[in-house]
């Protein structure tokens, strides 16, 4: 209750927002050496003219970066979103430099009273979205630079912690296959060849501790670029592992067009408060606060678009979960909770003890009402300061999912039918040889 109380204004009215907010986003966007397409947007469920910075206290300036810009984002401003995004992204670098000189006076604060500087997964997505947004722009080397930044800041966060309290959230999946993807668009096969690689092999990770395997289409690229870098081997071991997968040689694949389908869906979860019971000495227990996650429903499974010919044959995409962020984030959490366990209950011992050496010498001086009024509004005030965290960034979806198909050079329309049954059209795409194209999905419900 103290949460809300002290910093709940925010969090209900974005709820609101939210919950109000339910009609699916579609922007188109491409990416070769020389091309890109404008945004053609069907609706938000978020806007940035809802992110209100009166909504945001002063230790939530990040919180607010990161709002507006992913929501920019899913309105295709990338130039304003990236703005914004490196915002978030120079405030998040300062406050966790900061975290690794804090003083020991910090140590008796409640976190709810310091800065937020993120989650680490929510810091890592930062450079995701910063990297399509340079996609969208035909900023391809820039965009390859925020992929290789958000390997860089999960590596940095990691070793920041000790050995057996690190994160199982060490590499990025999803950023890998993107990564793979402008690499191959570059015609750099064999930097496309070892991230289309480190993709497959960071999702035995996400399979372990996610439930997520990697699409087949991963395996399929991989292929495709194998073999267009000489490695005809490596082709071979992959069509003996991956038996269904299906080969198409490079050259052949330079004639046709690929796109790529980016489908955000879902609310990222939220944090609520949860009071479990410690004893600190003999015959004295008292409650710390942690926050734990709190998952928003939604329909399960994705989209499925329909791109039809002008002669009327369909073609089928169903994007597939490459990014589960609510599993992510719980897991994510689950290892920070593990690191600050000890620290949250030697900082409730210390509140306690501290309060009750004072009462002592309050008792010695002003007698034992002034004591006892000091030790029922002292507690009380520990009680209320002591409250979990349970800032988090609202903006991000609770997936994104990934779908791919390879069509022949020419004019497209394409049907779109959203999880909860909302239906869209867009009337022409148009596919090239040789160029890749991403069609943007933002669903809530």
């Amino acid at each position: 209750m103290a949460a809300t109380s002290l910093f709940g204004k925010r969090s209900i009215r974005l709820k609101r927002l939210l919950r109000r907010s339910h009609v699916p986003l579609i922007v188109l966007m491409s990416f070769s050496l020389n091309a890109c397409w404008a945004p053609e947007r069907i609706g938000n469920p978020l806007t940035p003219s809802q992110v209100d910075k009166d909504n945001y206290g002063h230790n939530e300036k990040l919180l607010y970066y990161m709002d507006l810009g992913i929501t920019n984002h899913y309105e295709g401003r990338y130039a304003v979103s990236n703005r914004k995004l490196e915002e978030a992204e120079k405030l998040g670098e300062q406050l966790f430099t900061k975290s690794l000189t804090a003083t020991g006076a910090s140590f008796l604060v409640n976190d709810y009273m310091l800065p937020y500087r993120g989650e680490d997964f929510e810091l890592a997505l930062i450079h995701l979205y910063m990297a399509l947004n340079y996609v969208q722009l035909g900023k391809l080397e820039d965009a390859l630079v925020e992929a290789r930044n958000l390997d860089s800041k999960l590596n940095a966060l990691n070793q920041s912690y000790p050995e057996g309290k690190k994160n199982v959230y060490r590499e990025d999946a999803l950023i890998r296959f993107i990564s793979g993807l402008l690499h191959e668009a570059g015609g750099n096969l064999d930097s496309a060849n070892v991230d289309y690689m480190k993709s497959l092999e960071v999702f035995k990770d996400y399979s372990a501790n996610y439930g997520t395997t990697a699409p087949q289409f991963v395996v399929e690229n991989l292929m495709t670029v194998a073999d267009g870098a000489g490695f005809p081997d490596r082709v071979k071991e992959l069509q003996d592992r991956y038996s269904a997968a299906e080969f198409l040689r490079y050259q052949s694949k330079e004639r046709l067009g690929e796109i790529i389908v980016v489908h955000y869906h879902g609310r990222s979860p939220v944090k609520v408060p949860e009071r479990v019971p410690v004893g600190i000495a003999e015959n004295i227990i008292l409650t710390v606060s942690y926050p734990k996650y709190e998952y928003l429903p939604r329909q399960r499974g994705g989209a499925v678009i329909t791109f039809t010919t002008a002669d009327g044959k369909n073609i089928s995409c169903e994007p597939e979960l490459m990014e589960n962020i609510e599993a992510i984030a719980g897991k994510n959490l689950q290892n920070r909770l593990f690191r600050m366990q000890a620290k949250a209950v030697a900082r409730l011992a210390a509140q306690y003890f501290l309060i009750e050496s004072q009462a002592e010498k309050i008792k010695k001086k002003y007698g034992e009402n002034a004591e006892r009024l000091w030790r029922m509004t002292s507690h009380l005030g520990r009680e209320l300061i002591s409250t979990a965290d349970t800032r988090s960034c609202r903006s991000l979806p609770a997936e994104i999912r990934i779908g791919r198909v390879i069509l022949m050079p020419g004019d497209y329309s394409a049907h779109i039918r959203m999880p909860d049954g909302t239906t869209s059209t867009v009337n022409k795409i148009k596919v090239s040889a040789g160029k890749k194209e991403f069609v943007i999905l933002r669903s809530v419900n």
